[in-house]
């Protein structure tokens, strides 16, 4: 059975320095994407040429490019609510405090990757609606294959470490 899925499954950090690394791996990164995210958001809705109106791909397209924005903000703030609770313990606390919250250590990645993969949906579905308002056939069905398989990988990867029993099996500290 995999460690992710296994009900025995107990979480030791090794130092406080992995329970911070763990909590503030993404802040980083989701600030800048959400940044990006953002900026793209503040636009206005492209119209349909012909009708004048938004069509249904442009407005799921703002409803994902929104959510994708949340997300990355929200992983951001998690992080830091995670490092100022993590900054006011001592280090036997933090790794205590850490073996029964080990669920919202791993929040923030979570929430990130969750932003990153409807990131990557709003690249694909805005290509689409580029594509198809310049009457680029060819080239839209060919991007949306390699955009499906490129993202297929990502779950192909996700599913076989889900898999895995042996894929970064964490030490359990204390245990012989």
């Amino acid at each position: 059975m995999s460690i992710m899925r296994s009900a025995s499954f107990e979480y030791a950090p090794h130092s406080i320095a992995s329970v911070k690394l763990l909590v503030s791996q993404t802040a980083p990164l989701a600030a800048f994407c959400a940044g990006g995210l953002f900026i793209k958001l503040d636009r206005t809705m492209p119209l349909d040429r012909t009708t004048g109106v938004a069509t249904p791909l442009s407005k799921s397209i703002t409803v994902i490019h929104t959510c994708a924005v949340h997300l990355m903000i929200c992983s951001m703030m998690t992080s830091a609510m995670l490092m100022f609770c993590i900054g006011r313990l001592s280090e036997a606390e933090v790794l205590r405090w850490a073996k029964h919250h080990w669920f919202l250590i791993r929040f923030p990645a979570m929430k990130f990757v969750g932003a990153v993969v409807l990131y990557l949906v709003i690249v694909l579905l805005s290509a689409y609606r580029t594509m198809l308002d310049e009457g680029m056939d060819a080239e839209r069905i060919f991007c949306l294959i390699f955009g499906i398989a490129s993202m297929s990988s990502l779950f192909m990867v996700a599913f076989l470490l889900y898999r895995d029993d042996n894929a970064a099996a964490p030490a359990v500290v204390g245990k012989a």
